[in-house]
């Protein structure tokens, strides 16, 4: 990927002498597995640099420290996603935050991105690497090095011929240094089913092979949500659906990969689903939007204070009443329900109904036959008695048990099946 125009200089003329005095001092703030450290290295210019996980987890602290920084009005901010070792569908929404903030006030937001990097594929694949000023990591920020607009893969330029259209399509651009796209040959396929119409006999054939071709990628988004209460089965087959769905409304002409439509149309298959089969119960829609928003505000509001917001503070912050908030919490309760079977013992574990429950003692199938083995064993001689204890309730040996009664290992040995023999014929008539 070539860096992306930016029109012009970051920095206004107007603007440039003016130093920040308001703009919080630079350094760097840890976040659970993330790392945001701000530097400004001129006047006006504000650089964060990301280094670590961009997912639902370190969202709301990301989200936060861009904030801080906007609030400051340079009249360039760059953030530098080289560090980055995963961008996930919530990195990208803040992303998408922060462009529209600093488009508002009148910055200029640009992303520092290398090529190739962890970072550039979700951009690619998402298609907002088009959408935003990106630069190299060795370019100043504040004089970018100017890039081309791409042409959408797929369109057609005036005077080119239907069949470069295809050729063009088959070779998306992923960068001069980037790995080719594993599903360019689908491609091909996905134009000719496009131009098939409904009734034509080939097109279920060459869907059925899209969908085949596409799974991995759904496979993939399904094991994203794993873990979150919901069998990975139904998992894969909601993300299949949701590829099905993208393989059916895909439109290869309006120039735009397969896969920047097919991602978050499956994202979008499973958040769904997590919306409306992940509750034990039946929620109202209004609160499971309200959850969402508290879930946001609090991880926000703890970045800021330092602390759990209480609920009256997350009221304040959403502009709702706290009886409403309260409702919400309430209702949260009732995304996994615990089992009947689920008890808490005085140490506070958990343990199933078998510890508080009654169970069958197997030692009662054994009563009859130590009342008929009692009167056996009084009909033996006291030596026998002894020989018989040692061997089955202390674990002797044979020999141990001569060394001990003055026999030899032969005649305990012979003494051993006769008993034996007596008890299990008195059991045996006993029945």
């Amino acid at each position: 990927m070539q860096p992306q125009a930016t029109g012009g200089k970051c920095m206004s003329a107007d603007r440039a002498h003016q130093p920040d005095h308001d703009a919080p001092p630079a350094g760097t703030t840890e976040i659970p597995w993330l790392s945001v450290t701000v530097n400004r290295p001129a006047a006006g210019v504000a650089v964060v640099c990301v280094v670590g996980e961009i997912d639902i987890g370190t969202e709301a602290g990301l989200q936060d420290q861009l904030s801080r920084v906007l609030a400051t009005g340079p009249d360039c901010l760059v953030i530098d996603l080289s560090g980055v070792s995963f961008l996930g569908a919530a990195g990208l929404s803040v992303l998408l935050r922060a462009r529209k903030a600093a488009t508002d006030q009148g910055t200029t937001l640009q992303l520092r991105v290398p090529n190739p990097s962890v970072a550039i594929r979700p951009l690619q694949m998402s298609g907002l690497d088009g959408q935003f000023e990106i630069i190299s990591p060795g370019c100043h920020p504040d004089r970018p090095v100017s890039r081309r607009p791409q042409t959408p893969a797929g369109l057609a330029q005036p005077g080119e011929p239907d069949h470069d259209r295809v050729q063009t399509a088959t070779r998306p651009k992923l960068g001069a240094e980037s790995e080719p796209d594993e599903y360019a040959h689908l491609v091909p396929l996905q134009w000719r089913y496009a131009q098939l119409t409904a009734d034509d006999p080939e097109r279920p054939r060459l869907r059925a092979q899209l969908i085949t071709g596409h799974l991995p990628v759904a496979e993939h988004l399904a094991r994203r949500f794993a873990g979150r209460g919901q069998p990975q089965e139904d998992l894969n087959q909601v993300a299949t659906l949701g590829l099905i769905n993208a393989v059916d409304r895909f439109e290869p002409a309006r120039g735009s990969h397969f896969l920047a439509f097919a991602v978050p149309t499956i994202t979008g298959e499973l958040r769904r689903y997590f919306r409306d089969h992940g509750w034990s119960t039946h929620v109202p829609r209004h609160l499971k939007d309200l959850n969402l928003a508290i879930k946001t505000a609090a991880g926000q509001l703890s970045q800021q204070r330092g602390h759990s917001p209480r609920p009256s503070d997350i009221a304040d912050h959403l502009g709702v009443a706290t009886s409403r908030v309260l409702d919400a919490l309430h209702a949260a309760e009732a995304y996994h329900s615990s089992s009947l079977d689920q008890l808490l013992d005085p140490e506070d574990t958990v343990v199933t109904h078998p510890k508080f429950l009654g169970e069958l003692d197997t030692q009662l199938g054994l009563v009859d036959d130590r009342e008929t083995l009692r009167p056996l064993l009084a009909q033996l001689a006291p030596r026998e008695r002894t020989i018989l204890a040692l061997r089955f309730f202390h674990q002797r040996t044979q020999l141990q048990i001569a060394q001990q009664v003055g026999l030899s290992q032969m005649h305990v040995s012979r003494l051993l099946s006769r008993i034996l023999a007596f008890l299990r014929q008195g059991m045996a008539s006993a029945d």
